[in-house]
């Protein structure tokens, strides 16, 4: 750089002192490729990164909805046995995560992946909201359909469950989960209309019965989904 242009842009730089100060933090000290770096370095250095530098990660990022997206999986698996400090940190971060999101990649259905996210924290409202939007956006999708039927399940919802499992079933007939689910709570709910008793699974029992399938290993390339 020659000295002419040096002085030019620390002419420059006297004028807009705010704006110096601003690029030298936000891009000269750590910019968007430095983050870009360690994003992808932490991403290839474990297969599956502890819950906690995954949320160091997140809050760098200012709650980026394609960070969520790359370790959604390591958010829904780990968040559930997490401390409760970690927990209130995964809680506070998805509306965070939302507020920030545009739908500018149709492949990536966050809302599906933060519904996913919220049911197994237990926050099952949460997740029928986030559910909706997801159909509402990408189209009716039997993954979706047996997810809120699960939902439904845990508020103990029975004729509501029974409605999302029959549609789950009713987009893919050969979604054999959906076609279990339904048995399942046409039998509860057939108790209780003849006054039998409607045992409440165990906690062990239900986390065998309640696994969410990851949207889009269930995906047929063909499926159009609404969002």
């Amino acid at each position: 750089m020659t000295a002419d242009c040096t002085e030019t842009c620390e002419k420059r730089s006297l004028q807009f002192p705010h704006l110096s100060t601003a690029f030298e933090d936000e891009i000269v000290s750590f910019g968007p490729n430095d983050f870009f770096v360690m994003q992808k370095a932490a991403d290839k250095a474990a297969n599956t990164p502890p819950l906690k530098s995954v949320l160091s990660l997140m809050k760098l990022s200012g709650w980026d909805p394609d960070v969520f997206y790359k370790f959604r999986n390591v958010l829904s698996n780990q968040s559930p046995t997490a401390s409760a400090e970690l927990k209130q940190d995964v809680k506070h971060g998805i509306s965070l995560v939302w507020s920030n999101y545009y739908a500018l990649d149709n492949e990536k259905d966050i809302a599906f992946e933060i519904g996913r996210l919220c049911y197994n924290l237990h926050e099952y409202d949460s997740a029928l909201a986030y559910y909706a939007i997801s159909v509402w956006d990408t189209g009716k999708h039997y993954i979706t359909s047996h997810n809120m039927g699960l939902c439904h399940y845990s508020k103990k919802q029975l004729v509501l469950a029974a409605t999302c499992f029959e549609e789950a079933f009713a987009l893919n007939n050969s979604y054999q989960k959906a076609s279990i689910w339904l048995q399942r709570v046409r039998q509860e709910i057939g108790a209780v209309l003849h006054g039998g008793a409607c045992a409440v699974p165990t906690q062990p029992a239900m986390q065998h019965l309640t696994d969410i399938v990851v949207h889009e290993q269930a995906l047929q390339p063909s499926q159009s989904m609404l969002a």
